[in-house]
């Protein structure tokens, strides 16, 4: 977020625009953790693979990702809301190290991120192995890498700072997006109440075993069934 020209002066770190800062790296790279996990268990229910192993009937990763979305984007859109506040309260907090350094390192890492996807997109095509599963899961996170490489890129060069409205819209568009991500996990996993019934299925499934392999080991001591449950005991 460099301004294109230089702010007259540079405003000491405070204790509060360190931890706001510190704050708003950590809630976007784990939104950014947390929606890509989302978008990857929505592209596994929908191109379910045989030879992918067994799946959490429960949604355990879903369910995850969508209480880390709910609670990490609105603490995002939040800190950034107060730190674009701080800054036009005072201006020089613009040019403050922690800022710089948050900046550079997430464009650092986006870009990292953009080669290693490329490379890896490649490399699974030269190999005859792309799929329609592996290739939407690679269009995600280089979609959403270079989306934040994009964003932060416009940030440094001060085009933010310039247009509020525009990067309050942008806040808003983030916001909704996490809304979506986290509603769209109801039609997989269905409502709590669902994941509830699933449970108490399971346990009835355990208890209906532990009886039929209790009738098994009466069968095979006394070579007869039992007349009532009470025998099994």
């Amino acid at each position: 977020m460099e301004t294109t020209t230089q702010a007259s002066s540079v405003s000491k770190t405070s204790p509060k625009d360190f931890f706001l800062w510190l704050g708003a790296i950590i809630a976007l790279y784990g939104s950014i953790t947390s929606f890509i996990a989302l978008t990857f268990e929505y592209i596994n229910y929908s191109f379910p693979d045989a030879l992918a192993g067994y799946g959490d009937p429960y949604g355990g990763a879903v369910r995850f990702a969508m209480a880390a979305l709910i609670v990490m984007v609105p603490t995002l859109v939040a800190l950034f809301y107060f730190i674009r506040k701080s800054i036009s309260e005072e201006p020089g907090k613009a040019n403050i190290w922690v800022r710089r350094w948050a900046i550079v390192l997430t464009l650092f890492i986006a870009a990292i991120t953009i080669l290693i996807d490329l490379i890896t997109l490649i490399n699974t095509f030269l190999g005859g192995e792309l799929s329609v599963r592996f290739g939407l899961k690679v269009l995600i996170v280089l979609l959403v890498a270079l989306g934040v490489f994009l964003h932060f890129l416009a940030d440094q060069k001060g085009y933010w700072l310039h247009n509020v409205k525009k990067a309050n819209m942008v806040g808003i568009a983030v916001g909704v997006l996490g809304l979506v991500a986290v509603v769209s996990g109801f039609f997989i996993i269905g409502t709590p109440g669902d994941v509830r019934m699933l449970r108490y299925d399971e346990e009835k499934v355990q208890h209906l075993s532990g009886i039929q392999s209790q009738v098994v080991y009466h069968w095979q001591t006394k070579r007869e069934l039992p007349a009532t449950l009470d025998e099994l005991s």
